[in-house]
C-alpha cells in the first residue's frame, strides 16, 4: 500500500500541476486536448489510490482485531464508513479551496487563470502531503495475506452472492455520471443573479456536501427503512438494489433543467442535493454489505 499510495498521489500532484501551466504555455485548441490527455492521467493516479484505499483501511482493521461482527460476519462497518465519508470530506475541502481562490481574484480572464493556478497549486500541495503520510502509515503495517487461490467456480460464486450489490454500484455511479457535472451544474440564466461561474461552485460544493452527509447517514437511514419492512418481503441487497434504480428518475429531471424547461436555482439545488445524499448513503450501503455477507474464517479475514 506504501508504494501505490506515493505512486497514485505523485500522478495526481503532477497532472494539477500541468493543466494550469499547460493553459498559460500553450495555444487554445492544444491546450484543450493536452487536458483531455491529463484528465485522462489523472483518473488512473486516482483510480490507484481511491482502489487502494478500501484495502488498506481493511488491512487497519485486520490489523487492529476490528473485524468480526455479529455471528461472526465480517464487521466492514469499522473501516467502510470511515473510507467512503473520507472521501466526501476531501471534496467539501476541495470546494472550499475553489470559493475561496475564485473570492481572492478578479472575474476577468487575468483573475480567472491566476485563481485557477492558485486553486490548482494549492490541490497539489495537498496531495503531495496525503503521498507522504499514507505512505508512513501504509509502511507501518504488518504484511496482509492475500489469498489467491480462490478457483473460478469460487469466484462465480462470489459474484452471485453480492451481485444485486455489485449493480446497485453501478446504477449508482451512472447515474451519477450521467449527470454530474456536466448537466447538473448547466442550469441556463441564474434565477438568483448569480454569475454561471459562481452557480456552478455553489452546486458542486452542495454535492459534495451532500454526498458526505449520505455517507455518513447512509447505513442507520437504510436499516431503519429495512427493519420497517414486512418481514420478508425482500433482503437489504434488494432494498438496496430497487433504490439505485429508483434514482434513475433523476435523469430526466436533470434533463429538463439542462434544457430550461426547469427555470429555478432553487431546484436545481434541490435535485443535486437528492443526487448527492442518494449517491453517498447507497454507495456506503454497498461497500459495508456486500463484504459483510460473507462469514469469513479467522484466518481468511
Amino acid at each position: 500500500f506504501s508504494f501505490r499510495f506515493r505512486a497514485g498521489f505523485f500522478i495526481v500532484a503532477a497532472v494539477l500541476v500541468m493543466i494550469p501551466t499547460s493553459i498559460v504555455m500553450l495555444s487554445e485548441h492544444v491546450a484543450w486536448s493536452m487536458t483531455i490527455v491529463l484528465v485522462s492521467i489523472l483518473a488512473i493516479g486516482s483510480g490507484i489510490t481511491e482502489g487502494s484505499l478500501y484495502g488498506f483501511a481493511a488491512a487497519v482493521s485486520s490489523a487492529s482485531g476490528q473485524h468480526s461482527g455479529a455471528n461472526g460476519e465480517q464487521d466492514t462497518a469499522t473501516f467502510a464508513t470511515p473510507a467512503q465519508a473520507g472521501q466526501g470530506f476531501a471534496g467539501v475541502l476541495v470546494c472550499f479551496i475553489r470559493i475561496g481562490s475564485k473570492a481572492a481574484f478578479n472575474t476577468d480572464t487575468e483573475g480567472a487563470r491566476q485563481s485557477g493556478a492558485v486553486f490548482f497549486g494549492v490541490s497539489a500541495l495537498i496531495t503531495m502531503a496525503c503521498s507522504f503520510l499514507g505512505s508512513r502509515i501504509a509502511a507501518g503495517l504488518p504484511p496482509v495475506h492475500v489469498d489467491d487461490t480462490l478457483t473460478w467456480a469460487e469466484k462465480t460464486a462470489v459474484v452471485k452472492k453480492v451481485h444485486k450489490y455489485a449493480l446497485a454500484q453501478v446504477f449508482i455511479n451512472v447515474v451519477t455520471m450521467a449527470v454530474f457535472p456536466a448537466m447538473a451544474t448547466s442550469p441556463g440564466q441564474s434565477t438568483l443573479g448569480l454569475s454561471s461561474g459562481w452557480l456552478t461552485v455553489i452546486l458542486v460544493t452542495l454535492y459534495s456536501v451532500a454526498d458526505t452527509v449520505g455517507n455518513l447517514v447512509g447505513m442507520p437511514l437504510m436499516d431503519r427503512c429495512f427493519q420497517r419492512l414486512p418481514k420478508g418481503v425482500m433482503t437489504m441487497q434488494s432494498l438496496t438494489y430497487w433504490a439505485s434504480m429508483l434514482r434513475v428518475i433523476l435523469v430526466p429531471l436533470f434533463m429538463m433543467q439542462a434544457a430550461e424547461r426547469i427555470k429555478s436555482d432553487l431546484a436545481a439545488m434541490v435535485l443535486t442535493v437528492v443526487l448527492g445524499l442518494s449517491n453517498g448513503a447507497l454507495s456506503v450501503v454497498c461497500m459495508e454489505k456486500a463484504p459483510g455477507t460473507f462469514v469469513a474464517s479467522a484466518e481468511d479475514r
